[in-house]
Formats: C-alpha cells, sequence, structure tokens
C-alpha cells in the first residue's frame, strides 16, 4: 500500500498541456476511491442537484407523513427525514452514475514525449515552500476571508517565487468558508499555472489539498496525484471514527481542552510535476504533506521513503518540498536526511549559514514549533543539478498561516 496514482487535479487557469510527461512511477498502482471520496466529489461538484434533490425530498417526506391526517409537526418531521434521504439518494446515484473516470491519465497529445533528464542551461529558480493553513490566518484562527487571503497572497507577492509549492490549500471546507483557496490566491497573484490535489475527499465535499504554483515563464507541463493509503484502511468505520476524533479535538480547542485521543485517518498524498523552465529545462518538481512520527506506523518509510525509492528511476533536475511533520534535528529528521540523500537529494538549508539553519526553531510563530526544539518541519530539497545559492525563512509573513514559507533560491547547472 505504498504509492497510488490519481489524475483528479484542482487546476486553476490554464490545465497542464501533457506534452511533456512525467516518467512512469514504479510500484505505484492506479487509484481506486472509496464511495466515500466519490460521494463527497459529487457534493462538491453537484451542489444543485444535489439541493434539488434534497427539496424535491422534502415535499414528498412532507406529503407522505400528512396523507394519514397527521399534524403539523408529522409534516416537518416527514420534511427533514425527506430532504436528508432526497440529499444520500442523489448523492449517491451521482457517484454511481458517474465512476472514477476523472482518477484516470487524460489522454496525450500524439507527439508527447517524456521529460528530459537534460538541464538545457545555466539558470536561476526561486522555490518557496508555504503551509496555507487553509487560508484561515495564524494558529487558533478559523474561517477564511479576504483580509486573511490578501495577506497570504502579499507574504507570497514580497518573496517573487517562480515556484510556489503548497500545503493546505482547502476548497469547499467549512473551516475556510467554502472558499477554493487555490482559485483565490491565483486571482491575487495571476500565476502561469496552478494545480493542487487532495489525499481524500470528505463525504461533505472538503478537500484539504497540496500542489504547485508557477510564475515568470515556469509552466507545469504534467501533473499527478500520488496517494499514500493508511495501512488500516478508509472505509466507513474507519472514517466514522476518525472524524468524531477531529470534531472532539476542534470543540476541545476552543474550550481549552486537549481531547485530541482517538482515531486518526493517516491518508496522505504527494503532487508530482514536470516544470518547464524559461530556459527549456524540465525540472521534477513534488510537494507533499506527511504524517507525524508514530509507534503504530513507519509513516516515512510508506509516503516519503515510497516516493523517495522510485525516484531512483529519474536521472533529471528534481526538488521536492513540502511539511514534513518532522523536526529537522530529531533522530525522525535524520532518518528524513538517509531516505532523501539515497535518492540524491540534499536539504537545501545544509549549504547555508548556521544562523539560517536554525532559525525555524525561534522565528516560527507556530507554537508547536516554537516551544519544542529539533528545527522547524518544511523543507526544500533539490538535486545536484541545482547549486544552492541561499535558504530562508521568510521572517515578514507574521500570522498570514501557522506556518512560515521557507525559500531556497537555486541555479540550475548543465
Amino acid at each position: 500500500m505504498g504509492m497510488e496514482i490519481s489524475y483528479r487535479l484542482n487546476v486553476s487557469g490554464q490545465a497542464p498541456s501533457r506534452e511533456t510527461l512525467l516518467p512512469e512511477l514504479p510500484g505505484a498502482t492506479s487509484y481506486e476511491p472509496g464511495f466515500i471520496d466519490r460521494m463527497g466529489e459529487q457534493v462538491q461538484s453537484s451542489a444543485p442537484l444535489i439541493a434539488a434533490g434534497s427539496i424535491g425530498g422534502g415535499i414528498i417526506g412532507t406529503k407522505l407523513l400528512r396523507m394519514g391526517g397527521g399534524g403539523i409537526f408529522r409534516g416537518i418531521v416527514g420534511g427533514i427525514a425527506g430532504v436528508l434521504a432526497g440529499a444520500a439518494i442523489t448523492t449517491s446515484g451521482l457517484a454511481l452514475g458517474r465512476g472514477i473516470g476523472d482518477h484516470r491519465a487524460p489522454a496525450a497529445p500524439k507527439d508527447a514525449h517524456v521529460a528530459s533528464t537534460n538541464v538545457a542551461a545555466r539558470e536561476k529558480v526561486k522555490v518557496m515552500t508555504y503551509n496555507l493553513h487553509g487560508g484561515m490566518g495564524g494558529t487558533g484562527e478559523f474561517g477564511s476571508n479576504d483580509t486573511e487571503l490578501d495577506e497570504l497572497a502579499e507574504a507570497i507577492r514580497r518573496e517573487q517565487p517562480d515556484v510556489l509549492l503548497l500545503q493546505e490549500v482547502d476548497k469547499f471546507a467549512t473551516r475556510s468558508s467554502h472558499k477554493d483557496v487555490l482559485a483565490e490566491l491565483d486571482k491575487r497573484l495571476d500565476a502561469d499555472s496552478a494545480v493542487t490535489a487532495t489525499a481524500m475527499t470528505q463525504v461533505t465535499g472538503r478537500n484539504q489539498d497540496v500542489g504547485v504554483m508557477t510564475f515568470h515563464g515556469f509552466r507545469i507541463a504534467d501533473a499527478r496525484n500520488i496517494v499514500h493509503p493508511d495501512e488500516r484502511g478508509g472505509g466507513f468505520d474507519m472514517r466514522a471514527r476518525s472524524f468524531y476524533r477531529d470534531a472532539k479535538t476542534a470543540v476541545g480547542h476552543v474550550l481549552g481542552k486537549d481531547w485530541s485521543q482517538g482515531t486518526q485517518l493517516a491518508i496522505r498524498n504527494t503532487v508530482d510535476t514536470i516544470v518547464t523552465t524559461p530556459g527549456g529545462t524540465d525540472v521534477r518538481v513534488l510537494t507533499g504533506h506527511y504524517e507525524w512520527p508514530s509507534a503504530e506506523a513507519d509513516h516515512q518509510a510508506r509516503q516519503v521513503g515510497a516516493v523517495a525509492g522510485a525516484l531512483d528511476a529519474w536521472k533529471g533536475p528534481t526538488i521536492w518540498s513540502g511539511d514534513f511533520n518532522v523536526r529537522s534535528g530529531s533522530p525522525w529528521g535524520a532518518s528524513e536526511r538517509r531516505i532523501m540523500a539515497a535518492a540524491g537529494l540534499k536539504d537545501t538549508f545544509g549549504d547555508t549559514p548556521q544562523a539560517e539553519q536554525v532559525s525555524m526553531t525561534w522565528l516560527t510563530n507556530n507554537p508547536n514549533e516554537r516551544e519544542m526544539a529539533g528545527g522547524g518541519i518544511d523543507r526544500i530539497y533539490a538535486s545536484e543539478h541545482a547549486k544552492v545559492l541561499g535558504a530562508h525563512v521568510v521572517r515578514e509573513a507574521g500570522d498570514a498561516s501557522d506556518h512560515l514559507p521557507v525559500v531556497a533560491e537555486l541555479e540550475l547547472q548543465p
């Protein structure tokens, strides 16, 4: 259960042309979304149809219970039951009828070719990785609005990255006011290309994506989603227990209580792309949001390690960033570096002054990082094709998110 491939992407602007293709991913299988995911996808994409089904169900339910001469109360009960039944039947019907077609790879143009592994010319690229916290603002914030999204966009605009790697990009999530955060950012930043993808879609339609945006003539040529399934499965029982745990944690947070105990569903994902530079070099760019270390399972091996192992088949320039949820100075951080080194990737902070390397422990506004030793959890790795010119934490981003962005300035070398 290492890697499953899906091509269901959230795209803002022009979709990847697929004229330049990602190489095959050894060891991966096709993603088969569960029925709950498929229902959630329909809630997100077909809300008007589902609303119509709910209204129709409510009318029928009301009439059925009042046909026998029942009073207003019975009519209300019937209406509520009918609304729920109508929504469930419509959503289930759409999920069954539409299947899983958009998870399969779209057809490539006849003249498509696999990405080149050569660096065409010496060229600089500025990379930024940023966990957006759903567009809600800093630690403890809930709900997204234009002001918070403007602050996120301004933090990015100041740095002027060529390639922006993103985590916690919400879509149709209650916590972020049901905004499409990718589209909202694109509206403010006018990216050259932008794609995100999710590990799972909640039955409510919520996605929490990771993704790539490009600027200054850098373009996404091809993209796919690598899903890392939870070893325990992702069926109704697991989803229900995980939902209960998340709801309890949220209520506890409001009340100042730690009610985070319980079942957590650990489905994560990596977005895998080919980005073509203005100079014509194909760069493999990946980003993900990975699980915290656990005594129950080796999440690094089954998520980061699975992808890193498959990268042995690719000899071209590579950049991989993300929220690794592993502190850089911890034993897990050392293990991650060994995994990445085996794939030919180095931490971009390794070539920078010590003052920059350790800054995330005390500069980040995330209390979980500020109060614990061991370094930050957001990193950028690069292959030997890229000389590291510098790397830094963006202190000026403040509380636009509960993470601070990390930036690496690289030079691709033939």
